[in-house]
């Protein structure tokens, strides 16, 4: 063979053997998901072998090769901004606070529309088409919601409230609740008698007693903000009245919400406010803490009015895809798997069995120890959020959580007979909006905090807010979305 062919077979040997590295390297990568979700996701447990035990799980079943970036509950929507804005991105992540992100997010080019793949999906197209309607930008959806829509209630202590002489029904008035609420504060400052956490869009909850939707919403056929609003300046000086008399915990503004539950369940607070289906949770906890009680739910409070209705967070938290995603075809696979397989939703909402819980003799499931050392908790709350039909678990729920569920049945059916408002802005109609939708959500829950702890008479608190409105030209913005 002379040099010249040699050479020839040589280049052709190289070219052959780098072809088949590329190959081989698409086959590697192309079901490789890069998933961003917060540390109280993976099987409701932090502790990261337990964490890694759901994704070698899901792995399995679902047929890909899981990258996880799992932030801290507390820092999650932080994250997330900063790997947005990153040359980094995940493929998939799971968006927080969804009515306010999800439009921001799309606007913005950093996730892609859906439409397309719900449509191929019997799965996802089976939602109701009022759930994704509530939240398309430019007349496309960018998103799968990742539980039913969900409402928060206030939870009270049964226990307490009876040391207390708490007397209220399930919908009492506003009066009603701070006269009764008070008899702790005169009886016991140790006590928290309503424990609230940081989140302030929780406060929806008592703008709907005062007949206000504090945000960008449609009255009369047009557009206003709501926050801006006698009625929103009602609701804040009632907040603050619960607040100054020692009714509303005083170390609201840094409550965790794990804080504010285990307040609850521990006996530390007397009421709280928390998702519906969280009944049988805060009794087997209750149990668990040594601190057993039934749990009362308070659905609304109704104003003085005759307004109100529990806090209706429509689509709470929803998986997107991100605009760099190279494989949208598996991150959707895995997110259709994960809201509407039964197997699969199961594995992240109470983990894998023999690690995190096992199975007796008897088919009766338990938490094991060495799970609930890291704050685990085997509960069936789950079940009421999310889509898939449950009738097949592969066990039986402990005498202690059946007690349980009849009347967190109840409950569930009872709550959505005092549904409070929900809506979203048009995102894509105003980009002046798209820009600042956000840091409008914030200014309103500065304004309100500030007000509430006391740093601003209402008069200031709302001037400062004026003179923000006037900066962003928000007359303009509210033309724009009313065109």
């Amino acid at each position: 063979m002379n040099k010249k062919i040699f050479a020839v077979v040589l280049i052709a040997f190289i070219l052959m053997f780098a072809m088949l590295i590329t190959i081989s390297a698409k086959k590697t990568t192309s079901n490789v998901i890069k998933i961003c979700v917060s540390d109280a996701w993976w099987g409701t447990s932090r502790d990261p072998d337990l964490q890694n035990a759901v994704i070698k799980e899901l792995e399995k079943k679902i047929g890909i090769k899981i990258k996880p970036i799992i932030p801290t509950n507390a820092q999650y929507k932080e994250k997330v901004g900063l790997l947005l804005n990153s040359g980094d991105k995940p493929d998939i992540f799971r968006a927080f606070q969804a009515m306010n992100f999800v439009p921001s997010y799309a606007v913005q080019g950093h996730i892609i529309p859906l439409d397309d793949y719900i449509k191929k999906s019997p799965l996802a197209s089976s939602v109701d088409p009022k759930i994704y309607d509530l939240l398309k930008v430019n007349g496309k959806i960018y998103f799968i919601p990742f539980n039913k829509p969900a409402t928060k209630n206030l939870w009270m202590r049964k226990d307490l409230a009876d040391k207390y002489g708490i007397k209220l029904s399930s919908t009492p008035t506003t009066d009603e609740f701070f006269t009764e609420m008070k008899k702790v504060v005169s009886a016991d400052k140790k006590i928290i008698a309503f424990c609230f956490p940081k989140f302030i869009d929780n406060f929806q909850f008592f703008y709907n007693s005062f007949g206000c939707y504090a945000n960008i919403y449609p009255k009369d056929g047009k557009y206003i903000d709501g926050f801006n609003t006698p009625e929103a300046k009602e609701t804040l000086v009632y907040i603050k009245k619960l607040y100054d008399e020692g009714i509303w915990d005083k170390e609201f503004i840094t409550n965790e919400n794990n804080k504010m539950r285990e307040n609850l369940f521990k006996g530390m607070a007397v009421s709280d406010i928390d998702y519906y289906y969280r009944y049988s949770f805060y009794v087997d906890n209750s149990v668990n803490a040594k601190a057993e009680t039934d749990f009362l739910p308070l659905y609304k409070l109704v104003g003085p009015k005759g307004f109100g209705g529990n806090l209706n967070e429509a689509i709470q938290d929803a998986w997107v895809i991100t605009n760099t995603c190279k494989n949208p075809d598996v991150a959707f696979k895995f997110i259709e798997q994960e809201v509407f397989n039964p197997e699969v939703r199961q594995i992240t909402s109470i983990g894998v069995k023999s690690l995190h819980y096992s199975v007796d003799e008897k088919g009766i499931a338990q938490p094991r120890d060495v799970a609930k050392a890291t704050g685990y908790n085997l509960n069936p709350q789950f079940l009421f959020a999310s889509f898939p039909d449950f009738s097949d678990k592969g066990f039986q729920w402990s005498p202690q959580v059946l007690k349980s569920l009849p009347k967190q049945i109840q409950i569930a059916k009872e709550q959505a007979k005092h549904l409070g408002p929900a809506f979203a802005a048009p995102a894509g109609k105003s980009e002046k909006y798209d820009q600042v939708v956000l840091s409008i959500k914030k200014k309103r829950e500065e304004i309100a905090s500030k007000f509430v702890l006391g740093s601003a008479t209402l008069e200031e608190a709302f001037k400062e807010y004026d003179n923000y409105w006037k900066s962003i030209d928000g007359a303009k913005m509210l033309d724009e979305l009313n065109r």
